[in-house]
């Protein structure tokens, strides 16, 4: 996630933002990732922010070497709204957190499309198959 020099010869953290807001409904979101510590010999300290507008933010500090753990957050919508989900690391010295398998999905009855795109109402989530698919990814 940490980014690399500009032409300036200054080093930027790298963020990454969904290209459209995602249209959020009043109700419950799941949004998971994987993220693993740097895997290189950095001292600095890793660190990452998540956010989906002022819906939600969380920054996570990770050891570095630490392999992929899978982070699964709530996000509860209380009334209509449109927010970018963003992951932003902290620092700048090209080395940084490693981030993989992101999912943000609706449990109301309508579908997550992934990063990039936005809700609608063409599909059903049954909650009774995410309950099932989160035991299975999470150990429950």
């Amino acid at each position: 996630m940490d980014g690399t020099k500009d032409n300036n010869g200054y080093i930027k953290a790298g963020t990454i933002t969904s290209k459209d807001k995602f249209k959020l409904y009043p109700g419950e979101y799941l949004l998971e990732f994987n993220l693993a510590g740097c895997q290189r010999n950095d001292d600095d300290i890793n660190a990452i922010t998540v956010s989906l507008g002022s819906l939600y933010s969380k920054r996570i500090v990770l050891e570095n070497e630490l392999e992929f753990k899978l982070f699964t957050e709530f996000i509860h919508v209380v009334q209509t709204t449109e927010a970018h989900l963003v992951f932003s690391h902290s620092g700048g010295d090209e080395y940084g957190l490693l981030l993989d398998n992101i999912k943000f999905l609706s449990l109301n009855g309508r579908n997550g499309c992934g990063l990039l795109g936005d809700f609608n109402d063409d599909g059903v989530i049954d909650l009774k198959e995410v309950i099932r698919a989160l035991k299975k990814i999470s150990g429950f």
